[in-house]
């Protein structure tokens, strides 16, 4: 009989009376655990049906970077990027993002120059063989190369001559400097950055019609007949590639990667319509940047709202959001070329999900917590003087239990889609709630 009499205070307005003196602490707590309840159903939704929901409303214009995979057969510069991107070694350790090839390391030079010199460990290679050199001179930019009785003489160290066979004792020898442009994945020649990818951690050059040929590409730079290369290997913090595709609909998609890890987050994008330039009415961008701390994904450039540019009757807006690394672990060490686009997918879909889970837990806590709060204080003023109850602790006490079959109704309905949380939660509290007031304070017997 206790037991049913307890059963009939949640549910009986009448009855619930009997509960408006208890601790308002208890009444908070039951808000709040009810909140912890709704992200079930919640929760189960989004990782249930983000893929739906990008297939058929394209959430946060994720169709682009689901559609890599599917143009890459196709696409050659898209092979070409999955396969340099998943040899960088890119991946998350101790909760930071890390990668063991994003750099310049080796060199590779053909017959048409005397060969190649490298700063390591505090001397000089030649060829990828210790001269013994030592190097004195820490700040110098270039090494001296001379020749003397047909060698190669470094820094004057005559002692330790270099034999080449290619060499003459009246030979002038230039020296050409190869290295990583400290800001990102370019090619610098003396100093100057050519504008030319480094696609993997190692260069080949070689000459074609006396041009520095770097990767089969065609530079500018004029190669004399005895040049000798100097190799400054770097590891680096940032790494910058683009790819597009052109869709079904017939619009370009261009899609850039850059990972620096020289920052922790992006707390803005650098990425605008009025500072970047592109052809925003006729093609579309995207920007995935991976920090020491997040994965950044952005759709559309900011400002983009305010252009009204439509894709298939819909107006563009920019959406972005960062990704914890810390929550969600970003790992491509592993991965064989073929699978990077759908561990990508998955990986902003997943933070997608995330997201949506933590923004609906924040937005219930409020609902929960502070509208039934506001609700109360509303109410207990309205019926102060007429009704039975004179304290805002009673009709607070007696929301948290009204609390109930509202929720038990927004429980049933968030299964089917959570985005109708805020209208069912709140129209069914509001009108049950003031039903539950009206039915005590218009009892005779109620207190």
């Amino acid at each position: 009989m206790v037991v049913l009499n307890f059963i009939k205070s949640l549910f009986m307005p009448r009855e619930m009376v009997r509960h408006r003196f208890m601790p308002i602490l208890v009444a908070i707590c039951l808000f709040v655990c009810s909140s912890y309840l709704l992200l079930l159903p919640a929760r189960h939704y989004y990782l249930h049906n983000a893929g739906k929901l990008v297939d058929k409303e394209n959430i946060y214009s994720l169709q682009s970077i689901r559609d890599i995979k599917t143009s890459a057969p196709v696409n050659a510069d898209i092979l070409d990027f999955e396969e340099e991107i998943t040899s960088k070694g890119i991946y998350t350790i101790n909760r930071a993002v890390t990668a063991s090839k994003l750099g310049l390391y080796s060199i590779e030079v053909s017959n048409d120059f005397l060969g190649y010199i490298e700063k390591k460990d505090g001397c000089y290679y030649y060829n990828g063989e210790e001269t013994d050199i030592i190097i004195d001179n820490t700040e110098k930019d270039y090494p001296t190369v001379t020749t003397l009785d047909g060698k190669i003489v470094i820094d004057g160290v005559n002692d330790k001559p270099i034999n080449n066979a290619g060499v003459l004792a009246t030979d002038e020898i230039k020296v050409l400097k190869i290295s990583l442009v400290s800001s990102n994945s370019h090619l610098e020649v003396d100093g100057v950055d050519s504008g030319i990818n480094i696609s993997s951690d190692k260069v080949t050059l070689s000459k074609e019609e006396n041009k520095l040929l770097v990767n089969g590409i065609l530079t500018n730079t004029v190669i004399d007949s005895k040049t000798i290369i100097y190799f400054v290997p770097r590891s680096s913090t940032y790494y910058e590639r683009s790819i597009s595709y052109v869709n079904e609909s017939g619009v370009k998609q261009n899609i850039t990667f850059i990972v620096d890890l020289t920052k922790n987050y992006v707390s803005s994008s650098p990425f605008t319509v009025d500072s970047y330039e592109c052809d925003y009415l006729n093609q579309d961008y995207y920007f995935v940047l991976i920090y020491k701390e997040a994965v950044f994904y952005q759709a559309h450039l900011v400002g983009i709202n305010d252009k009204n540019v439509e894709r298939n009757g819909k107006a563009l807006q920019c959406q972005a959001y960062n990704i914890s690394t810390t929550k969600l672990p970003f790992n491509i060490n592993e991965l064989i070329d073929t699978d990077f686009a759908s561990y990508l997918y998955d990986y902003v879909v997943s933070g997608y999900i995330s997201i949506q889970i933590s923004n609906f837990s924040i937005i219930a806590l409020i609902y929960l917590v502070g509208f039934t709060l506001v609700f109360s204080l509303l109410f207990s003023f309205i019926f102060r003087k007429a009704g039975r109850m004179k304290k805002f602790k009673e009709y607070y006490n007696i929301a948290s239990i009204a609390n109930i079959i509202p929720l038990l109704i927004t429980f049933i309905v968030m299964w089917i889609n959570p985005g109708l949380f805020g209208i069912v939660y709140l129209s069914t509290f509001a009108i049950y709630y003031l039903f539950v007031l009206y039915r005590i304070n218009n009892s005779p017997t109620a207190i």
